[in-house]
């Protein structure tokens, strides 16, 4: 081997320390510097890479990330993600799109439209038959000659923005009714509890007033006693004795009612007028007396 050619192979095994020990502190930064920018565009190839991958094709965006999560798990499909400069949202709609069964036709769309459709498809109010996308109010569009996503787009959201307008004008509705519906159990409960006073002043008042009953039919049995004396057992009492006992019954009647007008009065606070049937009578009673008399004195004479 010639003298070259050892030198050539000395300087190609040549040892790290010995590397430092003839290098200088300019050559060191400079080699620093080469090295690092080499690395970085490495990196910078293996990112790129990766990322055309995932978003370029898009049947390999769900398939790639699943097979990450399936293979190494969703920490690392998520690590990976961020590596390359993708969204844990945008991966986890990738993975949903390709695990949609209707993925083939959601692969002719835009990214947002394919997810705004996807959406609407879980939620039944979009259908697929075929090539046609069929709304729940009746409309459809027809993906089989291609169609102008824009226009699906704008047609996807005003379907939302309808469906949002009936959601809220349904919860409007919900509120009203639950107004509705307290307001009248409020009146009702109000209602139950008038009705309640009410029932409790009536049977008060009907006690009251079965009292009352109750002490005049016992006083006007003593008066009946006091009545059969004159036309029963005591029948062949003088002239004088019965008109005794007659007036005997009017004021005992008088005392009746004077008793049941004092009790009215101090129940309810009224001021009753003292009947005058009973001084009238008496009146009378006393004027047929002295007619009587007279008339009798008159004969005599």
């Amino acid at each position: 081997m010639n003298e070259g050619a050892t030198n050539t192979m000395e300087l190609a095994i040549v040892t790290p320390a010995k590397a430092l020990s003839s290098t200088t502190p300019a050559e060191a930064q400079e080699e620093a510097t080469n090295l690092w920018e080499q690395y970085e565009a490495l990196k910078t190839g293996i990112t790129q890479k990766a990322f055309d991958f995932v978003t370029v094709c898009r049947i390999n965006q769900g398939g790639v990330l699943l097979a990450l999560v399936e293979k190494f798990g969703r920490k690392a499909m998520l690590s990976f993600c961020e590596n390359i400069g993708i969204s844990q949202r945008s991966a986890d709609n990738y993975i949903n799109l390709v695990k949609n069964p209707n993925r083939d036709l959601l692969q002719r769309l835009s990214l947002t439209t394919a997810y705004k459709t996807m959406k609407m498809l879980d939620d039944g109010t979009l259908s697929v038959e075929k090539n046609v996308l069929k709304f729940e109010d009746g409309r459809e569009v027809d993906l089989s000659a291609g169609v102008d996503t824009g226009v699906l787009t704008e047609l996807l959201i005003s379907h939302q923005k309808l469906q949002k307008k009936v959601a809220a004008h349904q919860n409007q509705m919900n509120e009203l009714d639950a107004k509705r519906t307290k307001e009248v159990n409020e009146t009702n409960q109000q209602n139950l509890e008038l009705e309640k006073k009410l029932r409790a002043l009536v049977t008060k008042s009907e006690e009251a007033l079965n009292a009352q009953i109750n002490t005049a039919i016992d006083l006007a049995s003593e008066v009946g006693i006091l009545l059969v004396r004159i036309a029963g057992d005591d029948w062949e009492l003088d002239a004088e004795q019965h008109r005794r006992i007659r007036l005997q019954c009017v004021e005992y009647l008088q005392t009746v009612c004077m008793n049941v007008v004092y009790a009215f009065n101090e129940k309810y606070g009224e001021d009753y007028q003292e009947p005058i049937f009973i001084p009238e009578m008496l009146a009378k009673m006393e004027k047929e007396k002295a007619e009587k008399k007279a008339a009798a004195e008159t004969t005599e004479g």
